[in-house]
């Protein structure tokens, strides 16, 4: 039987000098179709059409037009039976926009609104707007249902949409 032993030799260069070395960050910017197919695709499907009356559709809907909006929602997320293009839908979306960046949430919008649904790019909805609302929803509810909807799109400012 013949055994193979490797040893490791260290030259002084890899021998730690008693120096730290500076905490290195790297942050990985995904974009908007990364972000949409790691937490929409899978009920909205990959073209944003959704899932006949469990997951409503992205496309062509009030919600996306207007960016305040669809950050709510993606705060906050809905509850309950709604109505979209005259479809009924009832499921459940957990508030995903929590756990994504103000960026990430600009960055998904954009490819909704642009890629998903040919809209013009928003300008003025930045990351401080989207930083903006999330402090101001801190403690808000989940949406419930179409009377949540329609009270939602209610509020939007013109300079919202």
């Amino acid at each position: 039987m013949f055994w193979l032993i490797s040893i490791a030799l260290a030259t002084p260069a890899d021998v730690s000098s008693g120096e730290c070395a500076p905490d290195v960050q790297t942050t990985v910017q995904r974009s908007g179709k990364e972000i949409y197919e790691t937490h929409c695709a899978i009920c909205h499907q990959t073209d944003g059409r959704g899932e006949r009356n469990f997951f409503p559709p992205l496309v062509a809907t009030p919600w996306v037009e207007s960016p305040s909006a669809m950050t709510e929602v993606l705060l906050r997320g809905v509850s309950g039976t709604i109505y979209v293009n005259g479809e009924r839908y009832a499921s459940y979306m957990s508030p995903y926009g929590q756990g994504l960046t103000d960026t990430e949430i600009i960055h998904l919008i954009s490819y909704v609104r642009t890629e998903l649904n040919s809209y013009d790019s928003v300008d003025t909805w930045t990351e401080q707007s989207v930083s903006e609302l999330r402090r101001d929803l801190k403690e808000a509810q989940t949406i419930r249902g179409q009377r949540g909807l329609e009270a939602l799109l209610a509020t939007q400012q013109p300079n919202q949409r």
